[in-house]
């Protein structure tokens, strides 16, 4: 439950840190699954197995298709051994 917490709360920072800094620009945070997935060479089927996440869900993720669900951040987080902060980085500069 904490790590629910934690993301929540990133996530509420990081939309303060805009605001105040671009006063109401819109808020764009990418994903960057992939980037992620890859320096740890980890293919799509392997990684898929251990995320519990199809791998058409997956791709649809990496290509930007669909925005994932913070329980689906989670679980790709475990699967990468990664924190979920480490999945996601803000267009405009700014780093959680």
């Amino acid at each position: 439950m904490l790590q629910w917490y934690k993301l929540i709360l990133i996530v509420y920072r990081l939309a303060e840190a805009y605001r105040q800094r671009y006063k109401g620009d819109c808020i764009m945070i990418k994903i960057k699954v992939w980037e992620v997935r890859d320096k740890k060479h980890m293919s799509l089927r392997k990684f898929a197995a251990l995320s519990g996440i199809s791998k058409t869900e997956i791709n649809n993720i990496e290509n930007k298709v669909k925005k994932p669900t913070v329980e689906t951040m989670c679980a790709i987080a475990r699967a990468l051994q990664v924190p979920v902060t480490d999945l996601f980085e803000d267009t405009k500069g700014l780093k959680a």
